[in-house]
């Protein structure tokens, strides 16, 4: 017997034809996983209601570049609403949607705020001046009714960081 690679007394490899042979098979395995737990994840997504449910929900196709987040707020207008369209789709891992998946959009009825909004006045103009105290959260609820639209108000004036604002800043208040 001839000494092999690992200094034991192994046969010397004649071929590598059956070393070959098992490393195709178990990534031939693998793609086949893989592949297969997509497809489950993506039945699992959910399209249909379940039995005896109805929905008034619209259809939406995923495109290149999506995410929950971005079809939120084309559809709603709302990113946050992400979440809803996770739950009416069962979407457990919101990072699985891919180019081509469709997804129910519910109907969301638009929340009303409750009680008082906040210390301070609405805000009906489209400027603000920014007076003591205030921040980008109060002024988006006193102008919107909306604290999360304070990222429309913070688009609208280019601010790099919204926690920075000042006193006498003039914001302006998309509409």
């Amino acid at each position: 017997m001839a000494k092999g690679i690992t200094g034991l007394n192994l046969p010397a490899p004649k071929s590598y034809a059956s070393l070959i042979y098992g490393a195709l098979t178990v990534v031939i395995i693998f793609l086949i996983l893989f592949f297969g737990i997509r497809a489950i994840q993506q039945r699992q997504v959910g399209i249909t209601p379940e039995a005896g449910e109805t929905t008034a929900e619209r259809v939406y196709e995923v495109k290149e570049g999506d995410n929950l987040w971005t079809i939120a707020e084309r559809e709603y207008k709302d990113g946050y609403k992400w979440t809803e369209i996770a739950k009416a789709n069962n979407i457990t891992n919101p990072d699985v949607i891919e180019k081509g998946m469709k997804l129910n959009l519910p109907e969301i009825a638009v929340a009303e705020p409750k009680g008082e909004l906040t210390a301070g006045t609405k805000i009906t103009g489209n400027t603000y001046k920014v007076v003591e105290d205030d921040n980008l959260w109060d002024i988006a609820v006193r102008a919107y009714g909306d604290g999360y639209k304070w990222v429309d108000v913070a688009k609208a004036n280019s601010l790099t960081n919204p926690d920075l604002i000042h006193q006498g800043n003039q914001l302006k208040l998309p509409r």
